[in-house]
C-alpha cells in the first residue's frame, strides 16, 4: 500500500477529462444542494450519476495538499495488490510449497497491477481502481465459500466410491469369472464422477448463508458506487450455473447473491436511487430509461457504445484486436494478457472435450472454486464486450488475468517444470510488451490542487448566472467540460448548461427561459476554442456582448494548453 501511495504521488496529480466533467463537481453539488441552483439538460448524463463514490475525491482534494491527496488515494488502491495476492495464494495452497506460494502470489499480484489501465489508474480519481477493491474482496470471500462446498463434496465422493466399490465386489462374487472386469471403473474414475452423481441424486449441500450474504454485500456496494460493476454481478450469477451441484443449490446460491448484492447497493446507492426515483421515476436515471421510461430522458437505454466491436470475427477475436492497438480505450495502449487467456481457454476447452469424449483415465475431481472462477471471468468479459467494451470497466479482470493464465497453464500441462516455464514465458511477454494508456498527470505546481485563478470581476459580483457549454452525452471531447471550476465561484452564482454536439449548439426553451427570467448579471463560460460558437448561441437567443472576455487560469488549462473565457452578456 505504501509503495502504491508513493507511486501515485510520483505519477503526479490527475487532471483528466472526467475530473473536469463531473468527478469534482458532483460531490460538491450533493453537499451544497446545487440541484436546486444549477440547471443541466438531460444530455449532461454524468451529472446525474450517484456521487457517493466521489465524496472521497472531494474530501481529499479540499482537505489535503495535492501530493498528500494522491498518496492517500494510491495507498487505498494498493489494497488491490493485497487481495490479488490472497486470491493467487488461495489457488496455490495445494499445488506448491509455502515459500513458492508467497513468491508466485507476489509476482501474480504485481502483474495484476502492472496493466495498461490498472497501473496508470493508481491514484486516479476515475474510481475504477476503487471499485475493483470491492469486486476482488467479494471474489476472495466467495471462493472460500465454494472451497467448503468442494471439501464437503470430496467427503461425500469418498463415501460414494467406497459404497460403489463394495457393491461391485459383491456383484463380482456372484458373477462368472472375468465378468467383473468388463466395463469396471477404477477408483479415480469413480472419484471423477462422484460429485455429478451426488448432485443428480439429491445430496443436499450445506450452503453457508451468512458468509455468502457477507461476500455478496461487498459486490453490491461496488455496483452501487459505480453501476458499470453490474457486469461482475451478472458474471458471478452466471458462473454458478456451471457448478457440479444440485440445481436447487444453484438456485439458492443465486438467490443469496441477489439478496446480498441488493443489500450492498442499498448501502452505497439507496438514498440516491430513491431521490432519482422521486424526481425522475427512474432509480438509475438517466440509465436504463428504455425500461423505466422517465419523461425527462429519451425512452431508450443510453450507453457509450463507441468501442463495441462490429462483425462476427471482430467479436470472436476482439481480445486480439484491442490487445494490439488499444481500441477499447480513449487513449491507445498495448497489452496481450486477454489474448493469452483466450488462447489458453481454447486449448483447455479442447483438452477437456477430449477427456469427455475419449474417457481419459486418472483425471482429478472437478475443482469447484476454479470452475466458478473461470466461469466468472468468461461471463463477465462477454457481458462487458457486448454492453461496454471500454477497457477501464474491466480493470478487475485485467488484474485477475495473470492468475487465470497460471491456472490455465496448470490445467493444460501435467509436468511441473513445463507449467512454470509456460507461465513464466507469458509473464515475461506481458512485462516486455505492455504499454499503458496515458492519463493527464501533472507536477505539483502549488498548494492548491487545481490552482484556479478567477477574474477580478467574479469577486466584485455577488450573484450572477453563467451559461456554460458542455458536450452532449460526453461522447465528443469538445467543447471540453469545465464544471470543476464551479466550486471556486461564489455560492450565489448559478450555472446553466448549454449542450453542444461538436460545433453545433442546441437551443433549449428551458435554458432560454431561465436566462430571460434572471434579474442579475449574465456570463458565458467556455473554452477559448469555442468562444465564437458560444457567442453565436448567445446572439440566437437575444443576448449581446457586455464587455471583454476575461481569462480563467488553472493547472488543467496550463497542462492542456487551452484557455477558458468568462464573457459578460446581456439582453
Amino acid at each position: 500500500m505504501i509503495f502504491c501511495g508513493w507511486l501515485s504521488a510520483h505519477f503526479g496529480k490527475e487532471l483528466n477529462w472526467d475530473m473536469a466533467n463531473y468527478h469534482f463537481y458532483n460531490p460538491f453539488a450533493l453537499i451544497y444542494h446545487r440541484s436546486a441552483v444549477d440547471y443541466w439538460p438531460y444530455s449532461f448524463v454524468h451529472v446525474h450519476l450517484n456521487p457517493t463514490i466521489d465524496l472521497l475525491t472531494y474530501f481529499l482534494i479540499t482537505h489535503f495538499p495535492p501530493r498528500t491527496a494522491e498518496f492517500i488515494l494510491g495507498a487505498i488502491h494498493g489494497i488491490n495488490f493485497i487481495l490479488l495476492f490472497l486470491i493467487a495464494r488461495f489457488f496455490l495452497m495445494s499445488l506448491v510449497t509455502p515459500i513458492w506460494q508467497v513468491t508466485i502470489s507476489f509476482v501474480l499480484a504485481f502483474l495484476g497491477l502492472y496493466g495498461p489501465t490498472a497501473m496508470p489508474g493508481i491514484g486516479s480519481f476515475q474510481n475504477d481502481n476503487l471499485v475493483s477493491i470491492f469486486v476482488l474482496l467479494f471474489t476472495y470471500l466467495f471462493l472460500w465459500q465454494l472451497k467448503k462446498i468442494e471439501v464437503a463434496s470430496e467427503n461425500l465422493a469418498e463415501q460414494f466410491c467406497h459404497v460403489s466399490e463394495r457393491k461391485r465386489s459383491q456383484e463380482s462374487q456372484l458373477a462368472e469369472p472375468g465378468a467383473s472386469a468388463t466395463g469396471a471403473f477404477n477408483h479415480q474414475s469413480l472419484t471423477l464422477l462422484a460429485p455429478f452423481a451426488l448432485a443428480g441424486n439429491g445430496h443436499k449441500q450445506k450452503i453457508p448463508v451468512p458468509a455468502t450474504l457477507f461476500a455478496a454485500l461487498f459486490l453490491g456496494i461496488g455496483v452501487g458506487l459505480k453501476l458499470t460493476a453490474a457486469l461482475f454481478a451478472l458474471g458471478a450469477l452466471l458462473a454458478i450455473l456451471i457448478l457440479p451441484i444440485r440445481w436447487q443449490d444453484r438456485s439458492k446460491y443465486c438467490f443469496l447473491l441477489c439478496i446480498g448484492i441488493g443489500a450492498g447497493m442499498l448501502i452505497s446507492a439507496g438514498n440516491w436511487m430513491w431521490t432519482s426515483w422521486q424526481q425522475y421515476h427512474n432509480p438509475v436515471f438517466p440509465l436504463l430509461n428504455g425500461l423505466f421510461h422517465s419523461p425527462d430522458f429519451p425512452a431508450y437505454s443510453w450507453r457509450d457504445s463507441r468501442f463495441i466491436p462490429q462483425g462476427f470475427w471482430k467479436n470472436i477475436l476482439f481480445p486480439f484486436y484491442f490487445s494490439w492497438d488499444g481500441r477499447s480505450a480513449d487513449v491507445p495502449f498495448r497489452d496481450f494478457r486477454f489474448a493469452i487467456v483466450e488462447v489458453l481457454l481454447l486449448c483447455c476447452s479442447l483438452r477437456w472435450l477430449a477427456r469427455l469424449l475419449f474417457g481419459v483415465k486418472q483425471q482429478p475431481s472437478p475443482n469447484i472454486p476454479l470452475r466458478w472462477f473461470i466461469g466468472f471471468f468468461i461471463a463477465s468479459f462477454i457481458i462487458w464486450q457486448y454492453y461496454f467494451s471500454m477497457m477501464r470497466y474491466i480493470v478487475t479482470l485485467e488484474m485477475l488475468a495473470p492468475i487465470l493464465i497460471l491456472l490455465l497453464s496448470i490445467e493444460l500441462l501435467h509436468v511441473q517444470w513445463q507449467r512454470l516455464l509456460l507461465a513464466g514465458y507469458f509473464a515475461t511477454f506481458i512485462l516486455l510488451t505492455m504499454s499503458p494508456t496515458q492519463m493527464l498527470r501533472t507536477p505539483y505546481y502549488g498548494k492548491s490542487y487545481f490552482q484556479v485563478k478567477l477574474p477580478e470581476i467574479v469577486s466584485k459580483t455577488p450573484a450572477a448566472m453563467v451559461l456554460m457549454s458542455f458536450p452532449v452525452y460526453a461522447i465528443n471531447r469538445d467543447p471540453r467540460p469545465q464544471t470543476y471550476l464551479i466550486p471556486f465561484f461564489p455560492r450565489e452564482w448559478r450555472f446553466v448548461g448549454v449542450p453542444f454536439d461538436k460545433e453545433a449548439y442546441e437551443i433549449l426553451p428551458e435554458v432560454v427561459k431561465l436566462a430571460r427570467q434572471y434579474q442579475g448579471k449574465l456570463f458565458l463560460l467556455t473554452t477559448e476554442f469555442n468562444v465564437t460558437r458560444m457567442l453565436q448561441f448567445a446572439k440566437a437567443i437575444g443576448l449581446r456582448s457586455d464587455g471583454a472576455c476575461e481569462n480563467i487560469v488553472s493547472d488543467r488549462q496550463i497542462a492542456q494548453n487551452e484557455g477558458v473565457r468568462l464573457c459578460p452578456v446581456r439582453f
